[in-house]
């Protein structure tokens, strides 16, 4: 899955939130790496791609290999980033959706805005 966050930012995405296991496969890691290839053939080379794992884990299992700058939404961010969410849709039924600068100030309140994004990740985490 491909995330555009505008100014050719993008996080290309990897989800994994049923894997089984202390951490991260060597395949899954392959797998978002090749995403990662893919993109980078699809996508002008402007466009600056962020590979993301989903998974319930931060943490690579001992063969496998982080893509360069890969991050994780691990379990925990995933359930704070579904926390944020759920009462960003709860504000959106208080404001007037056609009125920009009303949902905005929701996403800011949030800290759902494009730069609060990453404070629901962590770095990949080595394996033993």
């Amino acid at each position: 899955m491909v995330w555009g966050l505008g100014g050719l930012q993008f996080w290309v995405i990897e989800l994994k939130t049923g894997a089984a296991g202390d951490g991260i496969s060597k395949a899954d890691a392959g797998q978002l790496s090749q995403a990662m290839d893919w993109f980078a053939r699809q996508y002008d080379q402007t466009c600056a791609g962020t590979p993301v794992m989903v998974h319930p884990s931060s943490r690579l299992m001992a063969e496998a290999t982080a893509r360069e700058g890969m991050v994780v939404v691990d379990a925990g961010m995933l359930e704070a980033l579904r926390r944020a969410f759920s009462a960003y849709a709860t504000g959106l039924s208080t404001v007037n959706w056609s009125r920009a600068e009303e949902v905005n100030m929701l996403l800011i309140g949030h800290r759902l805005t494009v730069l609060d994004l990453p404070r629901f990740t962590r770095a990949a985490r080595p394996g033993r």
